[in-house]
């Protein structure tokens, strides 16, 4: 039987990470960034550096904090001083949005010149390339943003549009090998997640789950939500054997396997979810507070 139990809760949360050894926490809230130690339920730092932080990782011995300008800092853990940051110039417009950690490497969109690019910078080395979606593609769109990356199998996938027109994935797998996926059944959607295990794609379509097969064409499940008000997010735990997925005012679990609902967690302005690393806990953020659920 699935069963959590609340090991812990915080202030306002729109985004929470864990350190990977699960004995650190870090939520953004208006203009600073908490770090929690969760052992002992306190906070042992405040980052005020951040103007609007929106998204906030852990990786080896940095933090990694964006805010709503798409702009980057890098903080070293510890004393948590910055150490680096990336931010619009006059021709390279960072956007709003998520970045990624694919292994070492940071990976974001930006806009160089008028064209998207995929930037990337080696977190070990802080080298820096760029590769423009052009090139990857031979397509121009008018939006292109990171939606999903799975490190197990190297991917990393975007989800690209033109105004008035449905929506896209670009698959890159490698950095190099890369798939432009549509469907007709599926113009557009609010969140998506590839599972690696099923080899399947799942999204979220107004009040709907649907699951397509590896070849993007095939409808394998679809799962209409009762009582459902609009997905603020959609994510997989770690071992893939749950899909969870939040509305402003409840966060679901399900099977990834069958969408069996296994349980819900009334959280009011829910707007983030994620498993911890080892799959034992589960992180809710709320416009309200944060929540540490531990599995039982």
């Amino acid at each position: 039987m699935f069963e959590m139990k609340l090991a812990l809760d915080f202030k306002t949360s729109y985004d929470i990470s864990m350190s990977a050894d699960e004995k650190w926490l870090c939520h953004t809230l208006n203009n600073r960034v908490d770090i929690i130690d969760i052992e002992n339920k306190e906070k042992i730092q405040q980052i005020n550096r951040v103007k609007h932080p929106s998204m906030a990782r852990f990786y080896e011995n940095l933090l990694l904090v964006n805010n709503t300008s798409g702009n980057i800092y890098i903080f070293e853990r510890g004393d948590y001083q910055l150490i680096k940051r990336r931010t619009s110039t006059k021709f390279v417009k960072r956007q709003e949005g998520e970045f990624l950690l694919m292994n070492e490497t940071l990976v974001d969109i930006v806009i160089n010149n008028n064209e998207f690019e995929m930037s990337l910078m080696n977190l070990d080395t802080f080298s820096e390339q760029s590769i423009k979606i052009k090139q990857l593609c031979s397509e121009e769109f008018d939006r292109v943003r990171i939606s999903h990356c799975d490190i197990t199998v190297d991917k990393i996938f975007l989800t690209a549009f033109n105004f008035n027109a449905h929506y896209k994935i670009i698959e890159i797998t490698g950095l190099a090998e890369t798939r432009i996926l549509t469907n007709p059944l599926i113009r557009r959607w609010h969140n998506f997640v590839y599972n690696p295990s099923t080899k399947q794609y799942v999204f979220l379509v107004d009040h709907e789950i649907i699951v397509l097969d590896s070849n993007f064409k095939q409808v394998i499940q679809r799962h209409l939500l009762d009582n459902f008000n609009y997905c603020v997010d959609l994510s997989l735990s770690n071992d893939y054997k749950y899909l969870v997925l939040c509305d402003p005012k409840t966060t679901y679990v399900f099977t990834s396997d069958n969408l069996n609902l296994v349980t819900t967690l009334s959280v009011e302005y829910c707007c983030y979810s994620r498993f911890s690393n080892s799959d034992q806990y589960l992180m809710v953020g709320s416009w309200n507070k944060g929540y540490l659920y531990a599995l039982a």
